[in-house]
């Protein structure tokens, strides 16, 4: 089965504390994707991802690897 993880970019501190702005994961063209992958049958997930205004690589590799990617998953 084909699958898709969808990783949200950076953005700054004030948009993280910002509440009337919705998760990084579910903002900007995030959505529409997504929809448009699942219904090409294609298994999507958004994941928020950790601190997105101070990533670091070895937790966003920690919270990638919960969705267990394999050779069928883009990211």
């Amino acid at each position: 089965m084909k699958r898709a993880i969808i990783i949200h970019g950076y953005n700054d501190k004030s948009e993280y504390e910002d509440t009337s702005r919705p998760a990084a994961s579910n903002d900007h063209w995030i959505p529409w994707l997504q929809r448009q992958l699942l219904l090409r049958g294609i298994e999507t997930q958004a994941p928020e991802m950790p601190g997105f205004f101070q990533p670091h690589y070895d937790q966003w590799e920690e919270m990638l690897e919960r969705f267990q990617p394999d050779k069928n998953t883009r990211l």
